[in-house]
């Protein structure tokens, strides 16, 4: 989950060259001093590639404040989502420091950790005065950082290789004045034989998009997607893991290296079809075009009045808090299946919703020549380094949060005072999950993505969709080497029910 969402956020793009007392007018900009004019010449320079964003935009107009301090020059590349990725790779594989400072999406770093491309950070952290405790068997800590985000962000095989920047986490922002009417509050309970109320089900979910949506006056009930590859895939697998499904044996956790069947795929599963079936169902309660939409493209039907509920990633409220609907806008947790199997393969409750986590974090280059410095600059723009007058203008101005606590509790924050702070914390500690990590995260997205959106199109039915995400996927972990390319498809009924349950 990637946070694309962040990535279609309006923003410049090119090279910004950043230096100490100069500050860029935006994306795209390069500044007009010279470093000789402003620094001596050994300052050690790094270079950092980020994504195209709000986020991005609002550390870039920070960065003299941290050239000034700590003397190291810093110069930004901005890049397209859809690129970030290819530059990276081709950064890594020619053993190249063009970029010894990365923004990377959380699912690539199963591919970038064991490929040995990313610096451990744990020596360097320690040495600054930022220690890195292991407190589980796969669970790392730092002093006030939010474990989960923290891990799911950077633990590899227990070796810190990212710090979190811009968590993300998808969230139910529902309109409060359409939930509080009266005149709705009776026709609902009339029509559904119970109260009006913000969904904690995916019944009630359904219910409710029902009962708002009129397309003859141009409303809604709710604002998704179901696009093909990232978006698709995202909104699809939430729906999986609230009724318990998963999609391979190992559910959370990691693929085996000794036992192929342990990396079958197995999302063609009875929980999987239920799923699925569940997701289009609520196509005539979502805006036209849903099957096509950007993350960005979600958001303008909610601000513009056209649907009482969006699932949307938590930094979008930056858009919802400009819009009229600012005071009328509440937030609340994804539903959930009360149904759902008490033993699954993702280690759900039943009965709560889960997001995928999104968001980005800063990996430092193996190759960088200034591995000490490039550390420095990760825990400043994360965050931990930065004053409280900084990370207080940083979140209102970027309308984020950090990968730390104390980032979601200061009531002085547009986004405590919104509501989304609280509901995003609590998220983030209790109902997120992971997409799988098997080192192809966008290989992984477009097999799912692209067929949850053709069964959500009506171009293929749910079980068809189901049968070729598994067959792709199966192909897919044997490229990857997890399953042995002599092997044929089998289900993995030692491990997992046809159900789509634990076996044992």
């Amino acid at each position: 989950m990637s946070k694309t969402k962040s990535a279609l956020r309006t923003a410049g793009a090119g090279l910004l060259t950043l230096l100490v007392g100069t500050v860029a007018a935006g994306c795209g900009s390069v500044a007009s001093k010279t470093a000789s004019a402003v620094a001596p010449s050994s300052e050690p320079t790094l270079n950092v590639i980020m994504l195209q964003g709000s986020a991005t935009t609002t550390l870039i107009h920070m960065i003299p404040q941290f050239e000034k301090e700590y003397h190291i020059k810093v110069n930004v590349t901005t890049a397209p989502y859809n690129a970030m990725h290819e530059k990276e790779v081709e950064n890594f594989i020619s053993h190249s420091d063009r970029y010894d400072v990365m923004e990377s999406d959380n699912p690539w770093l199963a591919e970038y950790a064991p490929a040995g491309w990313e610096l451990d950070l744990n020596p360097y952290l320690k040495k600054l005065g930022y220690p890195v405790k292991q407190i589980g068997p796969h669970t790392l800590s730092m002093d006030g950082m939010i474990v989960p985000v923290l891990n799911d962000y950077g633990n590899w095989n227990n070796q810190l290789y990212a710090l979190p920047w811009m968590p993300g986490a998808q969230l139910l922002y529902y309109r409060k004045d359409l939930f509080d009417n009266p005149a709705n509050k009776a026709a609902f309970k009339k029509e559904f034989g119970y109260p009006l109320t913000v969904p904690k089900t995916l019944t009630q979910l359904y219910d409710v998009a029902k009962f708002f949506t009129d397309p003859a006056k141009h409303m809604y009930g709710l604002t998704w997607s179901a696009k093909q590859g990232n978006e698709a895939e995202n909104d699809y697998e939430e729906i999986l893991w609230a009724m318990g499904g998963d999609v391979f044996p190992f559910g959370q956790g990691f693929p085996s290296t000794t036992n192929p069947m342990k990396d079958m795929p197995v999302i063609d599963s009875t929980i999987a079809l239920k799923a699925l079936k569940y997701f289009d169902s609520l196509k005539p309660f979502m805006p036209p075009g849903a099957e096509s939409f950007h993350w960005a493209e979600i958001t303008p039907v909610y601000t513009s009045g056209d649907a009482a509920m969006m699932i949307q990633w938590s930094d979008f409220v930056s858009q919802v808090a400009s819009s009229p609907y600012k005071k009328d806008t509440g937030f609340a947790l994804l539903p959930g299946d009360p149904s759902a199997p008490a033993k699954n393969l993702p280690n759900i409750k039943p009965g709560h919703g889960y997001s995928s986590l999104g968001g980005w974090a800063i990996a430092v280059n193996k190759d960088t020549k200034y591995p000490l410095d490039a550390v420095k600059f990760a825990l400043w723009a994360t965050g931990l380094k930065m004053t409280p007058q900084q990370r207080l203008y940083y979140e209102n101005t970027a309308f984020t949060g950090f990968g730390f606590k104390s980032s979601y509790t200061n009531p002085k924050t547009l986004g405590y005072q919104l509501g989304r702070f609280p509901i995003e914390l609590q998220t983030y500690y209790h109902y997120v999950r992971r997409r799988p990590e098997v080192g192809a995260g966008l290989q992984v997205q477009t097999i799912i993505g692209d067929q949850a959106n053709a069964a959500f199109s009506g171009l293929e039915t749910p079980q068809k969709a189901l049968q070729t995400m598994q067959t792709q996927l199966f192909q897919l972990m044997q490229s990857k080497g997890y399953i042995p390319t002599s092997m044929h498809y089998q289900w993995p009924s030692k491990y997992v029910t046809r159900a789509g349950t634990p076996a044992s």
